[in-house]
């Protein structure tokens, strides 16, 4: 894939400018349905479903529309870095879901199913997949095909990544809520391994399942 500053650039900032773009549409939708009641929830699944598939996948790849070998290859889906993907990745959860269990006795949380199963398998499996496409993906081997150093790529992705954060935390009104606390340095953290497994390992795989495992942790957390 023939890989650019400019054309980098313009990738990132169309996908933030299509993701404010849903927010904004989703808030329209809500106070145009706020009388719906509880089917509400599941009109906004799928609504975060299909806005997901369409900015975070089919725009991606209509953007460098190349051959999907080649997609795959670029955001590190080769066939030939599966085995250390699996295995760096499956390190890291270990080591992440035993350093999130310790935190969970410290803060005197307990564990409880906090989503309906729908709204689980989109938290714990179909999210982490299509953001590590994008972050750990498109926008992580981007920036190391700019010949940028792997620690400025891993932080600059960290930053993008932190940053459409703040974009969702901006609209549900918890923006300072989540500043103010260890929200987004836990995010940060977070960012940083699934980078640093990610370039490592030259693998998605890594990072796909680091967050899987993550997600799906703490759906049990309350």
């Amino acid at each position: 894939m023939n890989v650019t500053k400019k054309n980098l650039a313009t990738f990132i900032l169309g996908f933030f400018t299509l993701w404010l773009f849903a927010w904004i549409l989703h808030q329209a939708m809500v106070f145009g349905m706020h009388w719906w009641g509880s089917s509400q929830s599941n009109i906004e699944l799928g609504y975060w479903l299909s806005m997901k598939f369409l900015v975070w996948l089919v725009y991606p790849y209509y953007y460098w529309h190349t051959h999907v070998p080649r997609i795959w290859d670029f955001i590190g889906l080769s066939k030939t870095t599966a085995k250390r993907g699996y295995q760096w990745g499956s390190i890291a959860v270990v080591i992440w879901i035993a350093l999130s269990w310790v935190m969970v006795l410290l803060k005197h949380q307990h564990f409880a199913s906090t989503f309906t199963w729908p709204m689980y398998v989109y938290v714990a499996l179909l999210t982490p997949i299509m953001e590590e496409v994008v972050f750990r993906g498109y926008m992580i081997a981007g920036v190391l095909a700019c010949k940028v150093e792997g620690k400025i790529a891993n932080l600059i992705t960290t930053g993008l990544f932190l940053l459409v954060h703040i974009l969702g935390w901006s609209f549900q009104g918890v923006l300072w809520a989540n500043l103010s606390s260890t929200a987004w340095i836990s995010i940060t953290l977070f960012s940083l391994v699934a980078g640093f497994i990610r370039i490592h390992s030259g693998s998605l795989r890594s990072s796909i399942l680091l967050h899987i495992g993550n997600n799906a942790f703490g759906g049990f957390v309350k």
